[in-house]
């Protein structure tokens, strides 16, 4: 298999793109071309969701970085490559490696309006029902931005720029179905309560909310993985944070669910009055 990167896994390649010069030794091509919003938001996603479901797994972490593959392929060759960051052993970076495979191929069919026409749903059955549905929420969080966008051009995963690809998109992402809600910006501040990376959850106890006192451990779903990096190390520094956050409530069942947009570790909290560390 040609590797464009030490412990290569696979390539998210552009299935057309315009170059803009030829050189001896690489392409220059119009970024814009094989590059979209869309295309950044969904390498984005799909790097996060692996690496909360494989990376910490393993103790690993798996980068990716666009690149071209050489003068003699074409333009469509352009994309972005994901690898390991460290060497491990080969049985385990085997495993790594068909994991990551199958799990990128599933959430994408997952995002598609009619699926892959050409293949059935990728299975990741090394992943039980709790994870699963965790990783619907977080696609649904990540389609009521991004549904209905027009890929140009398409994309297709694969494993080395001169085999078959693993998976063709041509397509846009689906619709999520539109449920009747209302949705109000709150903030507040609290402790650190936990997190969950496979769930994307953080939990605050909610000292003071919209300047009311709660005392309620409230759970929050977290759409970037930057900000479990923060409750986690306000929970071991037991330090109190400050948030913004989305309350979506449900008009028919009145069930609310909470989305955390911002999070930071605020010590003036500790010299308010009744913002007491127990």
């Amino acid at each position: 298999m040609s590797q464009l990167k030490e412990n290569q896994i696979f390539i998210l390649a552009a299935n057309s793109a315009a170059i803009k010069s030829v050189h001896e030794n690489h392409l220059e091509y119009y970024e814009d071309k094989i590059s979209n919003p869309a295309i950044n938001k969904l390498v984005s996603y799909v790097s996060s969701t692996i690496n909360n479901e494989i990376g910490t797994t393993y103790g690993v972490s798996i980068l990716h970085d666009h690149v071209i593959f050489g003068t003699d392929h074409t333009p469509k060759n352009a994309g972005v490559v994901f690898f390991l960051e460290a060497s491990l052993d080969k049985k385990t970076t085997l495993e790594i490696i068909q994991k990551s495979r199958s799990l990128a191929i599933h959430i994408v069919q997952k995002m598609l309006p009619d699926g892959d026409l050409f293949q059935e749903q990728q299975a990741v059955p090394w992943l039980d029902a709790e994870k699963v549905e965790a990783l619907d929420e977080r696609q649904e969080l990540f389609l009521t931005k991004w549904g209905n966008t027009k890929i140009p051009d398409g994309f297709s995963l694969i494993d080395a720029p001169e085999n078959t690809p693993l998976l063709c998109v041509d397509s846009e992402f689906m619709t999520p179905e539109k449920r009747a809600t209302t949705s109000t910006s709150i903030d507040g501040a609290g402790l650190a309560d936990g997190f969950s990376n496979s769930r994307n959850e953080a939990y605050i106890l909610t000292v003071q909310e919209c300047l009311q006192k709660t005392g309620d451990v409230r759970k929050f779903k977290v759409a970037h993985p930057d900000l479990l990096t923060i409750i986690s190390e306000a929970a071991f520094k037991n330090m109190p944070v400050r948030f913004t956050a989305t309350k979506t409530t449900d008009t028919m069942s009145q069930k609310s669910t909470y989305t955390l947009d911002t999070l930071e570790i605020d010590d003036n909290l500790l010299d308010t009055e009744g913002f007491e560390l127990t």
